[in-house]
Order: structure tokens, then C-alpha cells, then sequence
């Protein structure tokens, strides 16, 4: 029994250890810290995850969509701070659990040998005082009922107001209507690609092409699908596009040029000509795959 937990401790310090050497190689420190290590059932955690990287490397951060034993009630925005060594980014996560238990907040992986430290969280109930009194059943408290309307006053009340309706709908009636314009219906797929086009055409600087090109999407999708993002984070409309029928893969691409237009927006990350070219193709393959499934005409016999 003594000789396997030996061998167990050995093996995580020298995970630990290589750990640590490969963050020396990149120059990346992560960090997660959590506000409460014991909380009562439905009680609320601060969850913070940092990064500090370095001039010299790629920009990247976590992307946590679920903790065992624990729910996601809030992600802010992830926060960038350009410091004279680099970039810090931070995000703060609230959650919660409603599993009694002691339970491990996992380690986050942000690349190859780059983790955070576990976090060990004490969830449990309120404790309970054997020796408190029981509370007696309260009396019945007596209700006084008021008395009720008669009947007749809803029947005058409800033909008066008939008299009023009445009355202004033939005042209005001998009035002579205005004209009204037709309104212009405008095709979201249509004015997506149209500006997507002027958008090639008439490039500005990085920051601003990736952000028109983020909002190009977001409107397109939310005239089609419903889906009004503008308040929302990249990682949050990546979880609401699952359910519009994308495949795998196009949705893989989706989720990396969005997130690589964070980097561009908040981060300060320089792209390649390659890569503004390849996140226009993408968010242009993506709005037409979606186009393509809502204007597909089912065989007869099939509607």
C-alpha cells in the first residue's frame, strides 16, 4: 500500500516539474484562482483565469465550455492588458454546484505543458443546531372577505367602453386615410454578401476589417436565424451557432476565425495577408451554408 502511493506522489511532482520547465522554454505563466474553497450548496465562486504571455509568442487563451460537478453561470469578457514585456489576458467565470461533496476544479490546459494548479472546492448544507427549538405551527389567521362588485357595475362598465370603441372607430373611418409607402424588404443574405464585397474592395486597417467582417456575421445571422449576438462574447455565439446546422467542420473553422478576430480587436495581434483572406472566405462559406439549408425546396409529397 505505501509503495504505489510513493510511486503516485513521484509521478505528479515530476509532472510538475516538466511543467514548469516547459514554461520557462515559452516564457507563459498561467494562473487560476477561485474566491471560496468551501461553499453551501447553490453559493457562488469567483473563478479567475490568467495569462501572462510574452512579446514574442501567439496569443491564446482558454476556452472552457463545462466543469464536472459545477455550472457556468457567468463568463465576462476576457480582459487584455498590454504590459512592457507582453500581453496579460484574464477572465473572470462564475459558478456554482449543487452536488454536496468534495470536488477538484480541474487544471486548465492552455497549450502543451502550459496547465494551471487544481483547485479543491467543499461543497456542502447549511449546518444544522441540534440543539435549537422547533418553531410551532403557527394559528390560523383569520381573512376578511370583502365584499364582492355587483354584477350589473361590470355590465355598465363593459358597455360604455363598447359606446367609446364605437365611437372612434367611425370617427376615424370618415377620416381620409393616409397613404403609407410600401416597406422595403431588404434580403439579409443579399446585403451580407454586398458588403462582404465592398469590404474586399475598400480593406482598412486590421483592427477595423476584422471587426466589420465579426459584424457582417452577427447581423446575418441574426436576421436568419434569430440569433441577436451584438452583447454578447465570441464563445457565447459559438455555443448558440451549434443549432444551426453547420457540419463539424465548417463550424471549426467558424469558431477559429472568430476567435482569431478577438485576438486582432483585443489583443494586438498582427495577421497575415493569408489570414484576412482566409477568415473573409470562412465567415462568406459559413453565411452560405446557412443560406443554402434555408432555401433548400424539398422533393413533393415531402413539405
Amino acid at each position: 500500500m505505501i509503495q504505489p502511493t510513493i510511486n503516485r506522489i513521484l509521478s505528479i511532482i515530476i509532472l510538475l516539474s516538466l511543467s514548469g520547465i516547459l514554461n520557462a522554454q515559452t516564457g507563459i505563466t498561467v494562473k487560476a484562482t477561485a474566491s471560496k474553497n468551501k461553499i453551501l450548496i447553490g453559493e457562488h465562486i469567483e473563478l479567475k483565469l490568467e495569462a501572462d504571455i510574452p512579446e514574442n509568442e501567439a496569443i491564446q487563451f482558454f476556452s472552457i465550455d463545462s466543469l464536472a460537478h459545477f455550472d457556468l453561470i457567468e463568463k465576462q469578457k476576457i480582459d487584455t492588458t498590454n504590459t512592457r514585456n507582453g500581453t496579460v489576458l484574464s477572465q473572470t467565470i462564475r459558478i456554482t454546484s449543487f452536488d454536496s461533496g468534495h470536488w477538484v476544479i480541474p487544471a486548465f490546459v492552455l497549450a502543451e505543458g502550459i496547465v494551471t494548479d487544481s483547485i479543491p472546492v467543499d461543497v456542502g448544507y447549511s449546518p444544522f443546531n441540534p440543539e435549537q427549538e422547533y418553531h410551532d405551527i403557527k394559528d390560523v389567521i383569520d381573512v376578511t372577505v370583502e365584499e364582492k362588485t355587483p354584477w350589473w357595475w361590470y355590465a355598465a362598465g363593459g358597455a360604455a367602453l363598447l359606446l367609446i370603441i364605437a365611437f372612434i372607430y367611425f370617427l376615424r373611418k370618415k377620416q381620409k386615410p393616409v397613404e403609407t409607402k410600401p416597406a422595403i424588404i431588404i434580403d439579409p443574405f443579399a446585403e451580407a454578401m454586398k458588403k462582404l464585397e465592398q469590404l474586399k474592395l475598400n480593406k482598412p486597417e486590421a483592427k477595423q476589417y476584422y471587426s466589420v467582417l465579426v459584424d457582417i456575421f452577427r447581423e446575418y445571422i441574426g436576421a436568419k436565424k434569430g440569433i441577436h449576438s451584438a452583447k454578447e462574447t465570441t464563445d457565447e455565439l459559438i455555443q448558440q451557432l451549434k443549432d444551426t446546422g453547420l457540419d463539424k467542420t465548417q463550424s471549426d473553422k467558424l469558431a477559429q476565425a472568430l476567435r482569431l478576430s478577438d485576438f486582432v480587436k483585443f489583443a494586438k495581434y498582427k495577421p497575415a495577408l493569408t489570414d484576412d483572406q482566409e477568415v473573409l472566405k470562412t465567415i462568406r462559406d459559413s453565411i452560405m451554408v446557412v443560406q443554402k439549408m434555408e432555401t433548400t425546396i424539398l422533393p413533393p409529397g415531402k413539405n
